[in-house]
């Protein structure tokens, strides 16, 4: 690599894709060009740095940045840029790899001079690059394993959310590490976040009129005194085809990422193996909801009953004649979830959590409930849980 003038545009080729970094006074614009298929993305900016201040106690989005430095070959690119005013310095690399930008930001790059008083909390990569207007415009979301948006007719949002189940926002189930955005019958564009994913961030938001944007941040943390993981964080810029489904194209990337870069096996595969697995994939699923405490965070009302007072909702002998109904109607394989079996359990006390509330039938009503399940051809477990474990 040889080191290029920050004013000077900076070109990255391949067959696939042409990407153009355009140095200017608040930093660097993007622009990219899927050559496949003849169509530009951008320019948008680089990044933007989510600070937080701790003096004054405020976060802060910083889109002004200075580049330090900007080597290139024909194919990559190291940019090392600085918020002085912040203390902040950082890089990232982008690759053209065959069909993909990849786009990577390794954690012992950053430097934090003022880090007892400002830290940066996330990096916002390449933001707006997924951007779609009018009623053709949709955004895949990593929502609930995910989800698809048409931000034509939505009023303003923004919202954001961490990949996989970030705990505060557990409502949202992210589940996949990926998002999308295209025009229906044209060239779309996908972000898989590939190294790290679990502390990538999925952006989104819509304008109130007829676009919307989504995109990834590299989140480094969520609170003053959270550490950095120092694990290579790594997005994957892919074109979608204009002539596929994309949502099919998206979903069978993504397969392949699991399977070719982390090695995880099929469920084929994976029942070959297990008997459990197998049971599994051809089960009903359910989970026995036997009663609860009226104590615990989620709980802002006991409606004048004891401080402590179990709630009975189904208890074992009502749940073996359920099974059996279930047995009785030609449902061959379930599988089975028993929650709330003792009131103070919670997932941070599984596997076991006795003794078995006694007012479910006690540990010979459990015993005999799991008996009857296995007598008929069902596969029963537990989860230790009732509402919450944040007061004990």
């Amino acid at each position: 690599m040889s080191s290029t003038p920050t004013r000077a545009a900076v070109l990255l080729a391949n067959d696939r894709f042409r990407l153009e970094l355009q140095p200017d006074d608040r930093g660097i614009q993007v622009t990219l060009e899927d050559r496949a298929h003849g169509r530009t993305w951008g320019p948008v900016p680089l990044l933007a740095l989510e600070m937080h201040d701790r003096p004054i106690r405020r976060e802060e989005r910083v889109g002004a940045y200075r580049v330090e430095s900007l080597q290139a070959s024909t194919s990559s690119a190291r940019i090392v840029v600085a918020a002085p005013d912040w203390g902040v310095e950082l890089a990232l690399e982008l690759r053209l790899l065959n069909d993909e930008v990849r786009v990577t930001l390794c954690a012992s790059d950053l430097v934090e001079r003022f880090a007892d008083r400002r830290k940066l909390f996330a990096v916002d990569v390449l933001p707006g690059l997924l951007t779609v207007r009018g009623a053709t415009g949709r955004l895949l979301l990593p929502v609930n394993g995910g989800m698809l948006c048409k931000p034509f007719d939505k009023p303003a949002v923004r919202d954001q959310g961490l990949i996989y189940l970030e705990q505060p926002r557990w409502e949202l189930s992210t589940l996949v590490p990926v998002v999308a955005a295209w025009q229906e019958n044209e060239p779309g564009l996908m972000v898989l976040a590939s190294k790290c994913a679990a502390e990538a961030q999925f952006r989104v938001a819509t304008d109130g009129a007829s676009a919307g944007h989504t995109g990834f941040a590299f989140c480094l943390r969520q609170q003053w005194i959270d550490p950095v993981e120092q694990d290579e964080r790594e997005l994957r810029v892919i074109a979608i085809p204009p002539d596929v489904d994309a949502v099919h194209f998206v979903s069978k990337r993504l397969r392949r990422h699991i399977i070719a870069d982390l090695g995880k096996k099929t469920l084929e595969q994976r029942a070959a193996e297990s008997p459990e697995v197998a049971y599994q994939l051809r089960a009903m699923t359910l989970k026995l909801f036997h009663g609860m405490q009226n104590r615990g965070s989620c709980i802002y009302d006991n409606k004048g009953l004891p401080e402590s007072h179990f709630w009975n909702t189904m208890n074992f002998a009502e749940t073996a004649e359920i099974l059996g109904q279930l047995r009785r109607m030609g449902i061959e394989h379930v599988y089975t979830q028993s929650v709330g079996w003792n009131a103070r359990g919670h997932d941070g006390l599984y596997p076991t959590r006795f003794p078995v509330e006694e007012n479910l039938g006690g540990e010979s009503g459990f015993r005999d409930m799991l008996r009857v399940g296995r007598e008929l051809g069902y596969h029963c477990t537990v989860h230790d849980n009732f509402q919450m474990n944040i007061p004990e």
